[in-house]
């Protein structure tokens, strides 16, 4: 682990510790939507990073950046502009979101495939995992236009490839 993931991780304890436990999804849903701005916005970050753009124009701009949202999100911002952490904001977002899981006994799993699958298809997938992991499991799924057939499968650091790709390159390395 580096220095930033290891201080992305400090930072992302630190917003937890604060949380009551009936207030995670809901902070953790406002702490997701300013994230999709910043990497919707690519330039937003860097402005907020840049040294020729001044303090209070940055205050502002975080000000109407994070109006309506709860107090505790809206200082753990502006701290992260204090400290000129905002470039941490996708690594302490991740760190939250696996710690926020963990206390929830839930999975976030990622699926990749060539196509949208039907709920029906999701929906067994999830009861599957769920089994097998014997945790809530929440799905986010994703169209990957380099996978021909097959779904590819993301659980933490766990990665389970049933892509046509990943079956040929295995034919291929046994006759190799």
């Amino acid at each position: 682990m580096n220095i930033s993931q290891q201080i992305a991780k400090n930072y992302s304890k630190a917003l937890l510790s604060i949380i009551s436990f009936d207030k995670l999804e809901d902070i953790y849903s406002e702490f997701e939507k300013l994230c999709k701005i910043f990497s919707d916005i690519p330039l937003l970050e860097k402005s907020f990073q840049s040294p020729l753009i001044k303090k209070r124009i940055k205050h502002d701009l975080m000000t109407v950046l994070t109006l309506g949202c709860n107090v505790i999100i809206r200082n753990f911002f502006f701290v992260l502009l204090k400290e000129k952490r905002i470039n941490l904001l996708s690594s302490i977002l991740k760190d939250f979101q696996t710690a926020k899981n963990n206390l929830l006994n839930k999975q976030s799993i990622n699926v990749f495939s060539a196509h949208n699958l039907t709920d029906t298809q999701l929906q067994r997938l999830k009861i599957n995992l769920n089994k097998l992991l014997s945790k809530e499991i929440e799905i986010n799924h994703y169209i990957d236009k380099k996978i021909i057939s097959g779904l590819k499968i993301e659980i933490g650091n766990l990665s389970i490839d049933n892509t046509t790709k990943n079956n040929l390159n295995k034919i291929l390395h046994q006759f190799a």
